[in-house]
């Protein structure tokens, strides 16, 4: 009965915990008052959180917001997504680390588990049940918890890693088991990368070049057009833009000042993009689902606005997965012009 409130309590906090409910089952106590007692003590771990999702609607009604939306999808859909998508990224030379392999290593470690639990049931184990119980949840996750690198998915499943490793048998045999479970600690250093904050510093420059001799004019950037709020990973930080958008940039010396433009571009499917700045055409190429990088140099920004134009001749798609309901054109990730100091 404790474990049951200390649960519920929990699940305040992050709401999986609940699902931990199923260690409180007792198999040796089949009788209906055993069973009556399981079902209170389910109630008991789930009424914190039952309660408290009652007053938020009451309180806020039911359709002030879809948050949550796409976290969960038809059974194994996303997963079967972000693994061809990994494989494809994979195949297509993207930065291997903080883009594309941790993807595949959480893919194999959260496959890997789940079969070994799924082969090997222990039903009088609390282990295994809370194992299996997440192993569930895995199979229902949307495409918000896949996304990205390495993806929340490792850190929502937690409790079935946990369960993997205290479950699997010793011995060398199973040595080869054990590592692909744990493949995804080869992650690990994406996840101590410190995230920056939820605006990206877009400008990167030497002090001197910040503001002009006069100490009043400061080189700024600004985005225009619809760009989308900004998002990130610990490995990225991207953009999604709903049509043709603008970088203004402003030089605030009487002299013209050299940058490089770079990010990352990508796409739900195929469409041209070009970059155009004070009308001239400075690239064009295909935007595709895999990453490419795009970089632009060398740019001279003269004195004043410059304005940097990012088109598509394609207008804006909506989601064909029922889940993301907003109208994207493509992705730009991890945005930057970099400031060059002029040789005297």
């Amino acid at each position: 009965w404790l474990a049951a409130l200390v649960l519920g309590m929990n699940g305040l906090g992050k709401e999986t915990c609940v699902l931990a409910g199923s260690a409180l089952v007792r198999p040796r106590e089949n009788t209906l008052r055993g069973w009556a007692g399981v079902a209170l003590r389910g109630l008991l771990a789930a009424a914190p959180l039952l309660l408290w999702t009652a007053y938020t609607i009451l309180h806020f009604g039911a359709g002030a917001s879809d948050t949550g939306a796409r976290n969960f999808a038809a059974p194994f859909a996303e997963f079967w997504h972000k693994a061809v998508v990994s494989v494809r990224e994979l195949r297509s030379g993207a930065p291997l680390l903080p883009y594309t392999i941790c993807g595949l290593f959480a893919v194999v470690s959260l496959a890997t588990q789940l079969l070994f639990l799924a082969l090997r049931p222990r039903w009088r184990d609390a282990w295994w049940r809370i194992g299996v119980s997440f192993g569930l949840l895995m199979a229902v996750l949307g495409e918000s918890v896949w996304e990205g690198y390495p993806s929340a998915a490792t850190r929502v499943l937690l409790p079935m890693t946990l369960a993997f490793n205290l479950l699997l048998p010793r011995g060398w045999r199973w040595w080869p088991v054990f590592l692909l479970g744990n493949l995804s600690i080869l992650g690990t250093p994406n996840f101590l990368r410190l995230p920056v904050g939820t605006e990206p510093p877009v400008l990167e420059a030497p002090a001197a070049l910040l503001r002009n001799s006069s100490g009043v004019g400061h080189f700024t950037v600004e985005l225009a057009g619809p760009w989308l709020p900004s998002e990130q990973s610990t490995g990225d930080q991207w953009r999604w833009t709903g049509g043709d958008v603008e970088i203004v940039v402003h030089n605030p010396h009487a002299f013209p000042v050299d940058a490089v433009l770079s990010f990352g571009l990508n796409s739900r499917s195929e469409r041209p993009v070009c970059v155009i700045i004070a009308g001239r055409e400075h690239w064009r190429g295909i935007s595709t689902p895999s990453r490419q990088e795009v970089a632009v140099s060398p740019l001279a920004l003269g004195p004043g606005e410059t304005r940097i134009a990012l088109r598509s001749d394609r207008p804006a798609e909506a989601a064909t997965d029922g889940n993301d309901r907003r109208t994207l054109a493509f992705r730009v990730l991890d945005l930057k012009l970099s400031l060059r100091e002029n040789a005297p």
